[in-house]
């Protein structure tokens, strides 16, 4: 065993998807809720929340948020 954590295939916190890929935590929930308005991640496939307030945790399907970020690519600036 390699002594790194496998998460494929598992839901996680918003910390342990957002570490993994390289983002703060702040950064990601921003990115997820524009990723879920324009009907890219899907509530109860990408993730799901532990109840309706704002203060409520998320779950994340690792293997799945990390397909879709490795196909999403923000354009690199305007032209």
């Amino acid at each position: 065993m390699n002594g790194t954590p496998s998460y494929e295939g598992k839901w996680v916190t918003t910390a342990v998807i957002a570490g993994e890929l390289n983002y703060s935590p702040v950064y990601f929930i921003q990115k997820a809720k524009k990723l879920e308005k324009d009907g890219v991640f899907q509530y109860g496939f990408h993730y799901f929340k532990s109840g309706a307030s704002n203060s409520c945790s998320y779950q994340w399907n690792f293997s799945e948020i990390k397909k879709t970020f490795s196909k999403w690519r923000a354009p690199s600036r305007e032209v």
